[in-house]
């Protein structure tokens, strides 16, 4: 830290991530925001997605079953990258942001000297239990232990680690012993959009829903779709994915629309309903951003989802079509419940994920770890 004392100390920050998912997008927001603020310099650093060779080192190798450590070469891939950066700006910046410890399992030495925040959506013990890729075995167990050992390091030798949700937190604390002290829980936050006006009760025509995500298997666009014509109702889709092929009759893809543009607000504006019935998840973004939107969201009880909707949606078992059909028509049924629901989930917006409230904590944070 510069040695300028108080609230307005000068700041050089460094935001170091994966490029995977939407973790890049992410860190290149929060670097834009961070330093439009009085006093901060924000360097956004991104290791990119694997390609060519590497990616080639990393790939899953199924006949091996769990012995080919893919999960560890993936992780190693990533945490020898991000060691170069971290080096390179090391006696430069006054504090690190990495996101996420996949990034970090290389860096314990380096984050003792450039105090950095380390920042966790899901750690490797709640990864390891989603279960969705392939069926965890003894060799599973042996695999996962030497990822694990180089987390707890990581966890170490950070000044502060902060968990995206509580459901996070409970397993820092829980399954790797991080102390009350050098942990927070805060979630990164959302903008609030204007909200239009909901339909009325007794809206006619087809209950618009939406789905957003990629990998969309994963994300239970499979369930979704046996669902609809379970529900017996006018519902049309809108799914937001890479992952499907062609539209069929009451379900409309769009594809290739980033996080943040105004083809994806209007999506949110457009619909009634968000659905997720996700098969495994950590904390999915698009299920804030769903609420601040004022819409009700329907999904499954994985990960941080529960967390995030409160007492702003419906959650369905996993995989249960019939469960989520029913939902789907009990909503189709009640437009007044679907506004009631809606307006739930934009007081929790409100309330916990207002990144015009959330930054200025993750400021004070990153102050802190200084």
């Amino acid at each position: 830290m510069s040695p300028d004392d108080g609230e307005g100390a000068r700041l050089r920050l460094l935001l170091l991530g994966e490029g995977d998912l939407s973790h890049g997008a992410l860190l290149h927001r929060l670097g834009a925001e961070l330093g439009r603020r009085p006093g901060v310099e924000a360097i956004v650093d991104i290791v990119r997605e694997p390609r060519g060779v590497e990616a080639m080192l990393v790939a899953n190798l199924r006949l091996l079953g769990h012995l080919d450590l893919q999960p560890l070469r993936w992780r190693l891939r990533y945490s020898f990258r991000a060691r170069q950066r971290l080096r390179r700006h090391a006696g430069t910046v006054d504090v690190a942001l990495v996101n996420t410890q996949s990034c970090a399992l290389l860096s314990a030495g380096l984050m003792r000297r450039v105090p950095t925040l380390l920042s966790v959506d899901i750690t490797g013990r709640q990864f390891a239990r989603l279960d969705f890729w392939d069926r965890r075995t003894r060799a599973a167990a042996i695999s996962e232990r030497p990822v694990e050992t180089l987390e707890r390091r990581a966890y170490a030798a950070a000044a502060t680690v902060m968990a995206w949700s509580e459901w996070t937190a409970r397993s820092l604390r829980e399954d790797y012993d991080v102390p009350p002290e050098r942990l927070v829980t805060l979630h990164f936050g959302v903008e609030l959009p204007e909200l239009r006006e909901p339909p009325p009760a007794d809206a006619d025509g087809p209950l618009q829903l939406l789905f957003v995500g990629n990998f969309a298997r994963r994300k239970g666009i499979e369930s979704l779709l046996a669902a609809l014509p379970r529900a017996e109702r006018d519902l049309e889709l809108h799914a937001v994915t890479n992952d499907l092929a062609a539209p069929q009759p009451g379900v409309h893809v769009h594809r290739g629309l980033a996080a943040g543009t105004p083809e994806m607000t209007d999506r949110f504006r457009q619909a009634d309903v968000f659905v997720l019935p996700s098969r495994a998840d950590a904390v999915p973004w698009v299920v804030v951003e769903a609420m601040a939107a004022g819409l009700p969201v329907v999904a499954t009880p994985v990960g941080a989802i529960p967390e995030l909707i409160g007492d702003a949606g419906v959650l369905v078992p996993v995989d249960d079509t019939d469960a989520l059909a029913d939902a789907l028509r009990r909503l189709a049924d009640d437009r007044g419940l679907c506004r009631r629901l809606g307006e739930h989930g934009r007081r929790r917006a409100e309330q916990h994920y207002d990144a015009s409230v959330q930054l200025p904590r993750l400021l004070d944070v990153l102050r802190s770890c200084g």
